[in-house]
């Protein structure tokens, strides 16, 4: 595994792995449970670490700040390895939820979220509406969305 630190040097514990995508493997952070790692791998593309370092500092506005949880898993800190290249970031976990290919298949979701009906999906596509919707109005483009990267919690 590799060695991966903070900007300032610190090393990064990562945890089991939570889950793998065509670029990277996200990692649980070891000793913090509200925080995932994604590590770039074998390495991010060239743009990634002026693209992250922008978004860092222009982050959405979180529709569900006052509910106190994420509404976007946003890249919260940048993440280097030994040669202070950029190797990945920390976001916030999404804990007990399901893709929301789940949500509309109606046997998955039976089994998955036996609580859901009608309210509940109307309420996920409001929630994912609004998501969506605070990306555009800081003027993100949404390049990647799809089945596994819409996460449902049971409360929809």
């Amino acid at each position: 595994m590799r060695k991966i630190y903070d900007r300032e040097g610190k090393p990064i514990n990562l945890g089991p792995v939570v889950g793998r995508g065509g670029e990277a493997v996200v990692y649980s952070l070891a000793g913090d449970p509200a925080w995932i790692v994604k590590v770039y791998e074998p390495a991010p593309h060239s743009n990634y670490p002026a693209k992250l370092a922008w978004m860092l500092d222009h982050p959405p506005a979180n529709p569900t700040a006052a509910l106190g949880h994420p509404s976007l898993a946003w890249p919260a800190t940048l993440l280097y390895d030994q040669e202070h290249h950029l190797a990945g970031y920390m976001m916030p976990y999404i804990k007990e939820a399901a893709p929301i290919l789940v949500v509309f298949n109606p046997r998955r979701r039976k089994e998955a979220l036996p609580q859901f009906d009608c309210r509940y999906l109307h309420r996920t596509a409001c929630n994912l509406a609004t998501a969506i919707g605070a990306l555009h109005q800081s003027n993100y483009v949404v390049g990647d969305l799809n089945e596994s990267n819409i996460l449902v919690k049971s409360s929809a």
